[in-house]
């Protein structure tokens, strides 16, 4: 049970840090359109839209995976209840405050996020232009 724990809490631990670093280079992004649209040429634009898609499809992979771990050991948590009927009160607490909403709420702000970056960096460019 402790190592399930540790394991769980260390997929946590990773998605977090994962979308904290997601967080930073859109936000940085954010502030190269914002200050810098007027020296964005074309060329500049399509390869900051095509690495930002592409780093956040692979951060997007990683935090899939990571999430599947996560539920994989909440249903060996699970497993392990009906097997052994007992559990500690960490991992009961932890059983009984999964998030489901995670499912909606997660992929919803990521989306809103990464349109609302890669647009606003469009329309600076575009304005500048204007």
């Amino acid at each position: 049970e402790a190592e399930l724990l540790y394991h769980l809490s260390e997929c946590i631990n990773r998605i977090w840090s994962l979308l904290q670093w997601w967080a930073s280079i859109s936000f940085g992004l954010l502030l190269v359109a914002h200050f810098a649209s007027d020296r964005l040429n074309t060329y500049l634009v399509i390869l900051l839209s095509l690495l930002y898609l592409g780093f956040t499809g692979v951060m997007l992979q990683i935090v899939g995976k990571n999430y599947g771990i996560a539920e994989s050991v909440y249903a060996d948590l699970e497993r392990l209840l009906d097997e052994n009927g007992a559990l500690s009160s960490t991992a009961i607490y932890w059983l009984d405050n999964r998030t489901p909403s995670i499912e909606y709420l997660l992929p919803m702000t990521l989306g809103g996020t990464f349109l609302g970056v890669l647009g606003y960096l469009l329309y600076s460019y575009w304005r500048s232009r204007n």
